[in-house]
């Protein structure tokens, strides 16, 4: 779009390449993606329009994975699992089958309660995080204090 020297042509979903000015018009109202590929392994990156995982991309990781990809193990079916970026898309993280895993909901949830916490002990000491009744057990788990 920036007509840089040496780079790659804007291409239509039709596979016709598209002069700068064309694309540039395209881009006031329209969603670009940039889509890096390899030809040995085929699409690499799609880029960050959106930060939920596309259709496709979830196919793959299911085929690959067949559950739950937690690391304690889990035998929910990936078909009933969410793309979960191993490094978040608000911290860089690509939407990439590289930096992709499927979570079923409880362990989604888990990932980001565990965070939460590692957060607040970092910056505020023990675990203020903790609400009135509740408990910060040994395992990474909360739970209703007695």
């Amino acid at each position: 779009l920036q007509g840089e020297e040496g780079s790659e042509p804007a291409v239509s979903d039709r596979d016709r390449v598209l002069p700068g000015s064309v694309a540039r018009a395209f881009a006031t109202d329209s969603l670009l993606r940039r889509v890096v590929t390899d030809p040995v392994k085929g699409v690499v990156d799609i880029g960050r329009a959106r930060r939920t995982f596309p259709t496709r991309m979830r196919e793959a990781l299911a085929a690959k994975a067949g559950t739950c990809q937690w690391e304690g193990g889990c035998s929910v079916p990936a078909r009933w699992c969410q793309g979960d970026h191993r490094t978040e898309w608000w911290e860089g993280g690509t939407t990439s089958v590289g930096n992709a895993q499927l979570l079923c909901g409880r362990h989604n949830r888990e990932k980001h309660m565990l965070r939460l916490k590692a957060h607040y002990r970092a910056h505020r000491g023990g675990d203020r995080g903790a609400g009135a009744g509740e408990s910060d057990d040994d395992d990474g788990s909360w739970s209703q204090a007695a």
